[in-house]
This record gives C-alpha cells, sequence and structure tokens, in this order.
C-alpha cells in the first residue's frame, strides 16, 4: 500500500505513496474481507449442500470466522507489529486469497471451516492497518476524509458484495463463487 520506512517502528510510513492509490487499494481489500465474512450467510443452502451437511452446521462458517477474528486479531497484530504495513497487508490479501481458493476446493466442513480461520487471521490485520496506513499517507487535513474512503469498502462489502457474491453461488455455483472472491483479493 505504501513505503515502510525502517526508522526503528516498522509500522511507520512514509508519505510517498500517492494518498488515492492507497485509500482505493485499501478499501478493495476490506471490500474483500467484509465481502468474504458474509459470503457464506448469503449461500448457506448451496455451501450445506456441497459440503454434504446441514445448514445449521455450515452456519458455522460465519460464526465460526467471526470468532477467530475476534480472538486472533491480538496475536496476529503482534506479528504484523513487525514488518512494514506494506508487507502486513500484502500477507493479509495473499491469505484471504488463498483461504478462498480452499474454501471452494474443501472437500468437507473441517476444511471449509479451516479455511475461514485461515481468512479470519487477515481480516483483523487488514481492518487494523488499512485506515491507519490511508492516514498516514494523506496529505495534513486529509487524514479523516482518506480513512473514511478505506470504509467505503466495508460498506461496499457488506451492502453490495456479499449479496451478489450469493447470487452468483446460487447462479453458477458456490464454489466459483468463492475462487473469484479469492481471484479479486488478489487485485
Amino acid at each position: 500500500m505504501s513505503t515502510g520506512a525502517r526508522d526503528g517502528n516498522a509500522m511507520s510510513v512514509r508519505r510517498t505513496a500517492a494518498p488515492a492509490k492507497v485509500t482505493a487499494v485499501g478499501a478493495l481489500l476490506l471490500f474483500c474481507y467484509f465481502t468474504a465474512e458474509t459470503f457464506p450467510a448469503s449461500a448457506l443452502p448451496e455451501i450445506a449442500g456441497g459440503l454434504d451437511t446441514s445448514e445449521a452446521a455450515a452456519g458455522s462458517l460465519v460464526s465460526g470466522c467471526a470468532a477467530a477474528s475476534a480472538l486472533g486479531v491480538l496475536p496476529a497484530m503482534a506479528l504484523a507489529r513487525r514488518l512494514s504495513p506494506r508487507t502486513a497487508l500484502v500477507i493479509s490479501a495473499v491469505l484471504l486469497a488463498l483461504a478462498q481458493l480452499a474454501l471452494s476446493a474443501a472437500p468437507g466442513l473441517t476444511w471449509a471451516v479451516a479455511a475461514r480461520v485461515v481468512a479470519a487471521l487477515g481480516h483483523g490485520v487488514a481492518f487494523a492497518l488499512v485506515p491507519v496506513v490511508a492516514a498516514r499517507v494523506a496529505p495534513p487535513g486529509r487524514t479523516g476524509r482518506a480513512m473514511a474512503r478505506t470504509f467505503v469498502g466495508v460498506a461496499a462489502g457488506l451492502v453490495g458484495g456479499g449479496p451478489a457474491f450469493g447470487w452468483l453461488a446460487q447462479t453458477v455455483g458456490w464454489r466459483p463463487a468463492a475462487a473469484l472472491l479469492g481471484a479479486v483479493a488478489l487485485l
């Protein structure tokens, strides 16, 4: 997202990156994470059928992801602090992409839940770092605006992304929809 400055604090960020680009990339990453978080809820019958389990059991893909994100954010951020923000966010995006691809190939519920847990660990890092990085590269007096622009991705993922990928899951199947979301995360 931006260049990391190594001046004793791995979380420092130089103001050399284009703020508009940083906020757009950050918003896209948050869009992908919040779409991934809500996608299974909108495709529960399809996922349950594909994993040969009940809808109630498949619901653990939503609740398990939320719990893993809540429990994993502090340890994940402790590790992320040792990296530049850009590196931590790239790793977060790659984790999401790999987790979505693993979800799309899951032979059963256990594999699917494990994939969702992996995605959840990166989610906390992305949600914590994206607005901070946007604020740090913003011109003076524009930090709030830069942070707000990244949160457009959250709203778009919750309001549009989850339902859109749910529709896609009902139209072409949940596995291709999950894989496509993984591919989008790599953008």
